[in-house]
């Protein structure tokens, strides 16, 4: 199956892209019918995983910011995994720490310097 997931308030299993289609329009559909207090508990819940995650996001997040922080998710998934290590290690004939090592030094910056902020004069 090329999609399989659990839809908790539906209670629904899709198999194939198909379903998952007909999830996610009877998704909106249920949307629609929200009241204000559900919207502004659901916008209450993301303001409180935002600022409480860095990596989540926020409407004004720029291309940088956004890249940084998931160049930076993925090499705390790979340093986490001991047989990804592994890999890289073997693949980059080095030993496991040294890989480990750069992969923590990149972390600081992964993506490079910053771009320049414009000023707004």
């Amino acid at each position: 199956p090329a999609a399989a997931f659990l839809w908790h308030s539906l209670h629904v299993v899709c198999i194939d892209w198909f379903s998952l289609v007909a999830v996610e329009a009877h998704a909106v559909a249920k949307t629609a019918k929200m009241s204000v207090a559900d919207r502004m508990n659901i916008n209450q819940q993301m303001e409180h995983l935002q600022s409480k995650y860095v990596g989540t996001g926020h409407p004004d997040i720029s291309k940088y910011e956004w890249a940084s922080n998931m160049h930076r998710d993925s090499l705390a998934a790979y340093i986490a995994q001991q047989d990804i290590m592994t890999m890289n290690a073997v693949a980059d004939n080095e030993s496991v720490a040294r890989v480990r090592a750069r992969f923590l030094d990149k972390m600081i910056q992964p993506c490079g310097p910053p771009p320049e902020k414009k000023d707004d004069d």
